[in-house]
């Protein structure tokens, strides 16, 4: 099954030519950080529905916290809520992209040592509960493969949704998993806040 993830980053998609080259879901960013709506996610959402794509989406988490991450699943929650869309029209499932691409969660306290694993753990792990207790299911996280390994308590792992990976960018599947650098869906214990 072949996808693509998209945000206002993209800017204007054509959709009908991502249904013709054989996409058959998107999975589109909702927002980021506290409480931003992506500018393109109505349009995004909306186009991809009309040209037939199975739907998921993500949101880009700035948590430092457990408030935060709190927050952030509310806010999921409360503008997939808003726009009508639930678990049924979301089988591609909702997910946290948990990454710190710019290190703005390390520099406003995020610990990534080792020792602050747990800490992101907890806070993705309160992210998904609060999410399938919205009754939006599959949920889970969206992160890197260094993420996955070095940063998320991978003992509170469940199998990995989506064929354990998605390949964006990478048509040279020949290469090894630590070449391709790939980005995962996990789903995790919903036990997993120590």
């Amino acid at each position: 099954m072949r996808g693509i993830d998209v945000s206002e980053n993209n800017g204007n998609v054509d959709w009908e030519a991502v249904a013709r080259a054989g996409y058959e879901f998107a999975i589109i960013r909702l927002g980021y950080g506290h409480g931003h709506l992506d500018s393109k996610f109505y349009n995004n959402i909306n186009a991809a529905k009309a040209v037939g794509l199975k739907l998921g989406v993500y949101y880009y988490s700035y948590a430092v916290t457990e408030d935060d991450a709190e927050y952030e699943a509310d806010y999921i929650a409360k503008i997939l809520d808003d726009c009508g869309l639930g678990a049924n029209d979301l089988p591609m499932g909702v997910w946290i992209d948990e990454e710190d691409a710019d290190g703005w969660r390390e520099r406003h306290g995020l610990d990534m040592s080792p020792e602050g694993l747990q800490t992101i753990t907890n806070m993705v792990t309160l992210t998904v509960n609060k999410l399938w207790d919205a009754g939006l299911q599959p949920a889970g996280v969206y992160c890197n493969l260094d993420w996955l390994e070095n940063h998320i308590d991978i003992a509170c792992r469940l199998p990995v949704h989506l064929n354990n990976r998605i390949h964006w960018n990478d048509n040279n599947r020949s290469r090894s998993l630590e070449e391709q650098k790939l980005d995962v869906y996990v789903t995790l214990d919903r036990n997993c806040n120590r």
